[in-house]
């Protein structure tokens, strides 16, 4: 399955549910973890004389700046110009290390990105290895028809396989590991059930995301954020799951309304 313009269509899809969802989280954060300090009206003045203590951005600075916006750019739009995502990170990389904003050394001692670039390609390697080989396709159809035999119809069954996939997330230490794994059988047993691809293949990459704050351990930024302290494990579990949830209802319920109207089903 596959999608025209990933970038437009992305952004076309989540634009209203993700602004909803913006908007309303604030209101949950002050509910159940109120803040301590309500008004703080030295911070503008503080951040402002912070901001002098910086001083202007270095050349460095304006070189990473101006990549990151050019690499964004040509990501967005890589359909339009026929120029693959992975064409634009090696330039964007070879802009910053023939720049000297980077060196090689820099790159070379960063020990967490190449174990994940390790174990992310044996495990898409794997995951396309079960699918060339059928596994995928016959997992997929055997757990389709014991769910079409329980006498579900299409949305339910979708309901259902989107809400395994994501509190399997529990079982999970990131979101590489469970993507890999799980997203392609999922999506094609959604797709056997009835469910349309591009809800499908939409629905289980919002789920992706969202439930990045599950865990402590739930994606690589999970644990920095707890490492500093703030939050106890238990308020961490508390709260993933209450974010969690409280996600699922605006995407279920805004995003629903705006795919209608988009017509994706």
């Amino acid at each position: 399955y596959s999608i025209g313009s990933p970038f437009s269509s992305w952004l076309r899809a989540t634009c209203v549910p993700a602004i909803a969802a913006m908007a309303l989280t604030p209101l949950l954060v002050a509910k159940i973890t109120p803040p301590e300090v309500r008004l703080t009206p030295e911070a503008p003045k503080e951040a402002e004389r912070k901001l002098k203590e910086m001083g202007p951005p270095s050349r460095s600075e304006l070189i990473l700046a101006g990549t990151m916006l050019g690499m964004l750019f040509f990501w967005a739009g890589s359909s339009v110009f026929g120029i693959s995502p992975i064409t634009t990170a090696l330039v964007g990389i070879c802009t910053l290390l023939l720049t000297n904003v980077l060196t090689w050394q820099d790159c070379a001692s960063e020990s967490g990105a190449w174990t994940t670039l390790t174990w992310f390609s044996i495990l898409v390697s794997m995951s396309a290895l079960l699918n060339k080989r059928g596994v995928v396709q016959w997992l997929a159809a055997g757990i389709a028809g014991k769910i079409a035999a329980a006498g579900l119809s299409t949305w339910p069954s979708f309901w259902v396989l989107l809400m395994l996939y994501t509190f399997s997330h529990y079982l999970f230490a990131s979101q590489i590991a469970h993507v890999s794994a799980l997203y392609v059988p999922f999506l094609v047993m959604m797709v056997h059930t009835g469910s349309p691809p591009t809800v499908a293949i939409m629905a289980l990459a919002i789920s992706s995301n969202v439930f990045c704050s599950l865990t402590p351990y739930s994606s690589a930024q999970a644990p920095v954020f707890f490492g500093g302290g703030y939050v106890t494990l238990k308020e961490w579990y508390r709260d993933g799951l209450l974010f969690l949830l409280f996600n699922i209802l605006i995407w279920g319920i805004v995003g629903a309304v705006w795919w209608k109207v988009l017509g994706l089903y």
